[in-house]
């Protein structure tokens, strides 16, 4: 009776487990959030595309504080798949702060090329 005993104190007395990522809610994003982060990243690929045919390999982007540069052109193929990586991460990866977006993508693109 004692071993059955203690099994049961400890079960009892055992806490919550502690949080991780699979036992934390996702925090809720807005429910435009997929049309806006659709709506922003497009935006951001008409700049390059427009400024690209142009000739340029530097961009600024209106709201975002730094330029994005290139070292080689990024045909708009290219530009598109990059764009659904962003998406794809940001779908189950949402910010905390929508206004961020647009500057996250710009972030991105400037790593990844």
């Amino acid at each position: 009776g004692g071993v059955v005993r203690q099994v049961a104190d400890h079960l009892s007395n055992v806490g919550a487990p502690r949080p991780n990522q699979s036992t934390q809610s996702q925090a809720l994003a807005p429910p435009d959030f997929l049309h806006q982060l659709d709506i922003t990243t497009q935006e951001v690929l008409d700049i390059i595309s427009t400024q690209q045919s142009l000739g340029s390999s530097s961009f600024k982007i209106p709201g975002v504080e730094n330029s994005l540069t290139f070292n080689r052109n990024i045909n708009i193929a290219q530009l598109r798949r990059l764009k659904r990586q962003f998406v794809t991460y940001t779908k189950s990866h949402p910010p905390s702060d929508m206004t961020k977006l647009k500057e996250s993508f710009v972030q991105y693109l400037q790593s990844v090329v």
